[in-house]
């Protein structure tokens, strides 16, 4: 009788240790010995097994993350990776990864210490929901890869912790799908849907379409009984490859989400078993997100090289509300409204032979952001010896624009079978153009000029 049980893949050669911590099966065959299926990745943006890579590298399926109990979210996703932590912020709209102590900045438009990818696309930038995947990048995904470490030379964009990529399952050529259908407490609900048609042996199309709605709270107003949280999510996801022949395949793909939520306030005291009752909140705590994602892969065989391009535009349009006071008496209460948008371009040649590989590419990266913070309700701090009067009631509008280039390249030989030598380089230019405005809510500039005739902006 065939035994699985899980574990932790591991390989060794000389001073570098290669772990997958992938969470895989070993099965028995009929001489009763293990063993252990291969795992494909692109973590060196090539197909190879990744018992193969010098380096540290954890891969995951959608399979497995199904068997493991499913990913929502970018929590839920590190819990089944090893290496990789998670950092919880005040709003799941400022939480991030963590790898090997290298996360995200909280400053707001701060640069990511780790390369989040989607599809190959670098996705990260701006700041409300700008440090994590969303839901639907975890949406029906063929795997999950993770690389530990510095990786800036294949990778850029500061991934100094490392770098995690997203691959969505493109449509197949062939008629399957399914419907998962989900109930729990507090009148959740959960429908799934994925539709894979292929109208011929070149063309197919994959639809999926992804809802979760949580009617039912936990925290209850103690004077009127109505929810406070609650949540709402709705993602579609559309699909086109267009394969003519063995040289060139191409995917189009894409989707949009639509979510909203609110966590139950700012500030909460609870009474009583649940559900708990919520006393003295006078508004919620809402949070709310539209995003927008284009994705566009195309690969042709030369012949003697592989010519592959990403091409990928994200856009998101996020707003976070709360009620920081947490009296039913004050009207304070602050508005954070976060508009960015991406444009990604990667092109790349590459040759795989039998003892030498190489490749060399180029990609780009726009960011376009536009973050305001509204404050209001609050009271006037009192002027000291050495202070003013501080009027903190105001708005604080930030617009970025940056732009990213980069060139790189990378060749590895085969010496023997047990040595290779590998050699990385990458040469690429960022740039930063931002305004910040701080204006009261009165009209004047929130801060005294300092020196005197100092900008405001």
């Amino acid at each position: 009788m065939d035994r699985k049980t899980m574990f932790l893949r591991c390989a060794s050669a000389g001073v570098i240790s290669i772990c997958l911590g992938t969470p895989g099966w070993a099965q028995t065959n009929a001489n009763n010995v293990s063993e252990v299926e291969s795992v494909v990745v692109t973590a060196r943006k090539r197909v190879e097994n990744v018992q193969a890579i010098p380096g540290t590298v954890s891969a995951i399926s959608e399979e497995k993350i199904e068997q493991l109990g499913g990913a929502d979210s970018t929590r839920d996703l590190v819990q089944l990776l090893p290496g990789v932590t998670f950092i919880d912020g005040a709003s799941k709209t400022v939480s991030e990864p963590n790898l090997r102590g290298a996360g995200q900045a909280r400053l707001p438009n701060s640069d990511s210490a780790i390369g989040l990818y989607r599809d190959g696309a670098y996705i990260p930038g701006g700041n409300l929901g700008g440090r994590t995947f969303q839901k639907f990048d975890l949406f029906d995904v063929e795997r999950v890869e993770v690389l530990r470490g510095p990786q800036g030379a294949l990778y850029g964009r500061n991934a100094v912790g490392g770098a995690i990529n997203a691959i969505s399952r493109k449509p197949e050529f062939r008629d399957t799908g399914r419907l998962q259908v989900s109930y729990g407490d507090r009148k959740t609900l959960g429908v799934q849907g994925i539709f894979n048609h292929d109208f011929s042996d070149t063309f197919a199309v994959r639809l999926g379409f992804d809802t979760n709605n949580q009617d039912g709270c936990i925290y209850h107003r103690a004077d009127t009984g109505a929810c406070f949280d609650f949540e709402k999510y709705s993602a579609v996801r559309g699909a086109l490859r267009w394969k003519p022949n063995d040289r060139f395949d191409a995917t189009f793909l894409i989707d949009h989400s639509d979510s909203k939520s609110d966590s139950g306030g700012a500030t909460l005291v609870r009474t009583g078993n649940p559900p708990r009752n919520v006393v003295g909140i006078n508004g919620p705590s809402l949070t709310t997100a539209k995003q927008y994602n284009y994705n566009l892969e195309m690969t042709y065989d030369l012949g003697w090289a592989t010519l592959h391009s990403t091409t990928n535009y994200r856009k998101r349009d996020g707003q976070l509300y709360s009620d920081p006071d947490g009296l039913a008496t004050a009207t304070q209460n602050d508005l954070r409204t976060d508009h960015a948008s991406t444009k990604y371009q990667e092109v790349r040649l590459q040759n795989e032979g039998d003892r030498l590989n190489w490749l060399i590419g180029a990609d780009l990266f726009y960011l376009k952001d536009d973050y305001n913070i509204r404050e209001r309700g609050r009271a006037i701090i009192a002027a000291t010896m050495t202070t003013p009067a501080i009027n903190i009631n105001s708005d604080l509008n930030t617009l970025l624009d940056q732009k990213s280039y980069g060139v790189y390249g990378s060749v590895d030989y085969d010496l023997t079978e047990k040595i290779n030598l590998q050699a990385e380089v990458r040469s690429s230019k960022d740039t930063k153009d931002g305004v910040i405005k701080a204006v009261l809510v009165t009209g004047a500039p929130r801060y005294a000029d300092f020196p005197p005739g100092s900008p405001q902006t």
